[in-house]
């Protein structure tokens, strides 16, 4: 267990550096992205697989009935977090500019997109739709749009949220990360920010 929290500690340095000290570290990756991209969803997504990975798997008895406790809450935060996540991308344009409408308006676009994939891919697994998988599919969208939205075309945005959509879902649902039987969430931060974003 040392080693994993040495390990998790040395990313998390890499990352705080680059938080930082922006100006270098875009400078070494010449990229041009608005906030987050990098340091803020790999960050997270590193850390709860850091964190899944310490504490192991779940108990058979906590897997019987693996469902949400309160969807009206998941619906609600997800929510929240999509209207917060707006600001953020559209106050990362540094004012109220075409840059700042285009980064809301491709982070909605992403957003919606990506919800509506993961539902369609619950319905042709399950047979019907689940509001929790919306959710899922929002944010993973969210992720997914954040270090782009200001830059692409609304129609990019749109490929940007079916495909985040689609790997997070099957990515949930692969061999390699259900030993996690961690939250949906980490796994959408963790497998969308190094494909799409």
């Amino acid at each position: 267990m040392a080693g994993v929290l040495s390990t998790a500690s040395l990313i998390m340095q890499v990352i705080i550096i680059s938080l930082f000290v922006p100006v270098r570290f875009q400078s070494l990756t010449s990229s041009s992205h608005l906030k987050g991209g990098g340091p803020v969803e790999i960050g997270s997504g590193v850390g709860g697989l850091a964190y899944a990975w310490v504490l192991g798997r779940r108990q058979e008895k906590e897997l019987l009935n693996f469902r949400p406790h309160n969807v009206s809450m998941v619906n609600l935060g997800t929510f929240m977090l999509w209207f917060g996540w707006l600001g953020f991308n559209g106050g990362s344009a540094f004012g109220a500019n075409l840059r700042a409408v285009m980064a809301v308006w491709n982070s909605m676009l992403a957003a919606a997109f990506s919800g509506i994939v993961w539902c369609l891919l619950d319905y042709r697994l399950e047979r019907k739709y689940s509001m929790v998988g919306f959710c899922s599919g929002t944010i993973a969208g969210l992720v997914a749009a954040t270090p782009s939205s200001g830059y692409i075309h609304p129609w990019a945005a749109v490929i940007t949220g079916v495909i985040s959509g689609a790997l997070c879902n099957y990515a949930t649902k692969s061999e390699t990360t259900r030993w996690l039987k961690s939250a949906d969430i980490d796994t959408a931060h963790s497998q969308v920010t190094s494909s799409c974003g």
